[in-house]
């Protein structure tokens, strides 16, 4: 397989793995939604603190004679810029929602 063909690959198997994890979030989101009544921006900054402590536990797997063979080496500082960038990314050209059916009440 040539360079594009890695590439391109490489790319649809991000593009899959995004999807998943943007339909897990989001199940997650509309399930605390529905079951707490907590407001939606509350219930994303649970979601932000799940992420970070799933990080922090990922992180904390990696560190040491113990870490996984994968290379990983965790910076904080650098790596939560990282995921603000990917953050800041995705949200810079929201979409109109007000077309959707509200799922229950927020």
């Amino acid at each position: 397989m040539d360079d594009r063909g890695q590439h391109r690959e490489a790319h649809t198997v991000r593009a899959a793995a995004h999807e998943k994890m943007r339909q897990a979030v989001l199940c997650a989101f509309c399930h605390v939604i529905q079951t707490t009544g907590l407001p939606p921006l509350e219930v994303l900054g649970l979601a932000a603190a799940a992420i970070g402590a799933v990080y922090k536990d990922v992180a904390a797997a990696h560190q040491g004679s113990t870490g996984c063979p994968c290379g990983w080496d965790p910076q904080a500082e650098a790596d939560i810029a990282v995921l603000h960038g990917a953050l800041a990314a995705e949200t810079a050209s929201l979409p109109d929602l007000r077309w959707l059916k509200a799922a229950g009440k927020a």
